[in-house]
């Protein structure tokens, strides 16, 4: 039996196009939109916002926000406008106290992470008491006591990092479209071989007799 049979491969093509069709509609918001991912520990609870300047100063108009439960480690993800800013503002908490953040980084929506923001980048702007970074890449924080409009800028965003987003998540569709389409067509192909093999052993030659006569 030849390996490469059109019966096999039309189901299969048709399977793996509805597969990579789902995936796309199913991720298309993820991919499409940009988020502040930050991992952090705030002594009490309160809200964490980032705002985004777009070459007029930030407001809260071009801001996003989040809630902080306080207390242990939380990832949050703050919503970035489509149009990328030159520079972010990061209010860690609307609260006093001490702050521990692990990790911030440009993520998409599915959390995947495209830019890890170094420390480097990260300048304390505003009612910190105390603000020290690691060499494993953490910042620990004490709001000035009696504020609660901490802030902190992030710079040297490389926003290319990014690229054009629809044709990486397109890219990844594909690639799980001929990956379904490989799968499905081998089990077809090992399902149709099973199933000449069981009734080649049950009715012997007679199989081979009744499909000679229906190709003739």
């Amino acid at each position: 039996m030849k390996i490469l049979q059109l019966r096999y491969f039309i189901p299969s093509l048709l399977v793996a196009i509805v597969v990579a069709q789902a995936y796309m509609l199913s991720n298309h918001q993820d991919f499409n939109q940009t988020f502040l991912k930050v991992t952090l520990n705030s002594e009490n609870g309160g809200v964490a916002q980032v705002f985004m300047d777009h070459g007029n100063g930030f407001s809260e108009d071009n801001s996003s926000r989040v809630s902080l439960n306080g207390g242990s480690n939380e990832t949050i993800y703050l919503s970035l406008t489509e149009q990328y800013p030159s520079q972010i503002r990061f209010d860690p908490i609307n609260a006093s106290g001490s702050v521990e953040i692990h990790q911030i980084a440009l993520a998409a929506g599915n959390g995947h992470e495209y830019q890890t923001i170094l420390p480097a980048q990260i300048v304390a702007n505003a009612n910190f008491q105390q603000f020290e970074t690691s060499d494993d890449g953490r910042i620990s924080a004490i709001v000035t006591p009696a504020s609660d409009d901490p802030q902190m800028i992030i710079q040297s965003l490389d926003w290319q990092a990014f690229g054009p987003k629809f044709g990486k998540y397109l890219d990844s569709a594909i690639r799980i479209g001929l990956l379904t389409l490989i799968i499905t067509y081998a089990l077809l192909w090992v399902y149709a071989s099973f199933l000449e093999s069981t009734f080649s052993r049950i009715f012997g030659n007679q199989f081979y007799l009744i499909n000679e006569k229906s190709a003739a």
